[in-house]
């Protein structure tokens, strides 16, 4: 139910509903939009994975990851709401509450994440799959009852009513994990410090002691490259649609609500045999999807095409992310997860700090956002090779 509540703000906010408002009601439609919207982007993802190891080491030191976790959720919620206020802010103010928002969802999907096996057991693949598909469903959802705002244009003065319903829909669909999810306690060495002393020590102790934990490392440089690709795809591709291919938002609506149709029996049919198919060879194949989509997205020139890019979308995002999460979860030790999830957040938020702003430089610089999309094909053929040698 958190993955079906939190897919209404990863699915609309940052990647849909608020880049379009931002644009246009903003920044009034400058043409530093691409370069201003890539830096806010980057920012606020890498103080969420500066952040996300020391407030994960917290929270296992603690065992307080639920607390921390339901925490940082509502610090969201309540971010959400205040960006229907955003059009009376400044441009510098609406960007700081963005910011603050992204960041703030950023750690409650790592601290939630490190919850997985809390609840999974042995079935990693299975219930990580089945959590993102009906995650998609929830995006399907929410982004259906925004619908008739974006008919109505970014530019009506209900546009903002978009970010309350958000806010709302991600409230209520959280209270099952609130209330009813459990978190397993493990007991730690005594320390000689305090939680916070005792967590950074704890963080770098891991930092040092890389080379015995040299597969996680090897697998976390290799999900910083797939998350380099798939977080500069989804905050810029409403941007590339109204832009280049002059869509309206109405119509960029419906392409990511096909694109989450398809996810949801493709995330749920792809986790539920990853146990047997193999982590490894998932991510390949999938890899080598999002390498086709996005050369295909680079001369994408009708709204049909775009479509078909949904189309392709939908088949990989999920099934790319979940495998990945499960395989992690795998490959970590149990009393120090959300410490390393906080690095596996770590190595996806820098990596959106630098492709977001690449992009934008690409876009303003040369004036061609295809050129810009082009690039992005780069880092998923890096997370491919890294992933293939990954055993």
């Amino acid at each position: 139910m958190y993955d079906f509540a939190n897919s209404a703000y990863n699915s609309l906010v940052p990647v849909l509903l608020f880049p379009l408002y931002y644009k246009t009601i903003i920044l009034q439609s400058s043409p530093y939009a691409d370069l201003w919207w890539g830096i806010a982007v980057g920012i606020s993802v890498l103080l969420s994975g500066l952040i996300s190891p020391i407030i994960g080491a917290i929270a296992d030191l603690s065992n307080k990851r639920k607390l921390a976790f339901v925490l940082s959720s509502l610090a969201t919620i309540v971010g959400i709401f205040l960006l229907a206020l955003s059009s009376s802010l400044s441009p510098l103010l609406a960007t700081i509450l963005f910011i603050l928002t992204n960041l703030s969802s950023g750690v409650a999907l790592t601290l939630y994440d490190a919850l997985l096996s809390s609840v999974a057991g042995d079935k990693l693949g299975k219930v990580s799959g089945l959590g993102y598909g009906i995650g998609y469903a929830g995006g399907i959802l929410c982004t259906l009852l925004v619908y008739p705002l974006f008919q109505a244009g970014v530019e009506s003065s209900w546009y903002w009513l978009g970010f309350v319903i958000v806010a709302l829909f991600y409230l209520v669909f959280s209270l099952p994990a609130f209330i009813f999810l459990k978190e397993e306690e493990f007991s730690h060495e005594k320390r000689k410090a305090g939680i916070l002393r005792s967590s950074f020590s704890s963080t770098f102790h891991t930092l040092k002691s890389w080379k015995e934990n040299r597969k996680i490392f090897r697998f976390l440089f290799a999900f910083y490259f797939l998350t380099e690709g798939i977080v500069t795809l989804m905050y810029f591709i409403s941007l590339f649609a109204s832009t280049t291919l002059g869509l309206t938002a109405t119509q960029i609506a419906l392409v990511f609500i096909l694109s989450q149709v398809i996810a949801i029996p493709a995330t749920i049919l792809i986790g539920h045999h990853s146990e047997k198919i193999g982590y490894r060879k998932i991510l390949i194949l999938t890899l080598m999807g999002w390498c086709i989509t996005t050369v295909l997205l680079s001369v994408t020139n009708s709204l049909t095409m775009l479509y078909l890019v949904g189309a392709f979308t939908g088949l990989i995002i999920g099934s790319s992310q979940a495998t990945a999460r499960a395989w992690f979860a795998q490959i970590i030790p149990a009393q120090k997860k959300s410490e390393l999830f906080g690095f596996n957040a770590l190595a996806s938020k820098i990596s959106a700090t630098i492709g977001p702003p690449i992009f934008g430089i690409i876009s303003v610089a040369t004036g061609n956002q295809r050129i810009a999309v082009v690039t992005i094909v780069v880092y998923f053929l890096i997370s491919l090779f890294l992933f293939y040698r990954q055993r």
